[in-house]
């Protein structure tokens, strides 16, 4: 029970250290950039995940063509597959 609670109050805090500092950042660049400047930010961001996340797949898929993904999934004992990056 005490596991439940340490997870339950860790994500209880980040959750309002995130709403405390969304807002206080977002005024921040606001105040700096002005608002196309501030609304650019997120959209940038978000085009980096999307790029990281691309090329990272890319890469996976080209290490498994080449075959030498296999280190890598060895604990898991399977054939190695975009699959087994994304859990359920």
């Amino acid at each position: 029970m005490s596991t439940y609670g340490m997870v339950s109050g860790l994500w209880a805090s980040f959750f309002s250290l995130g709403a405390f500092v969304g807002p206080s950042v977002a005024g921040i660049l606001y105040d700096t950039v002005g608002f196309r400047g501030g609304t650019l930010f997120p959209v940038g961001m978000h085009v980096l995940v999307v790029s990281w996340q691309t090329a990272e797949c890319l890469y996976v898929l080209e290490q498994e063509a080449v075959g030498r993904l296999q280190s890598v999934y060895t604990y898991w004992d399977r054939k190695p597959s975009l699959l087994a990056l994304f859990p359920v």
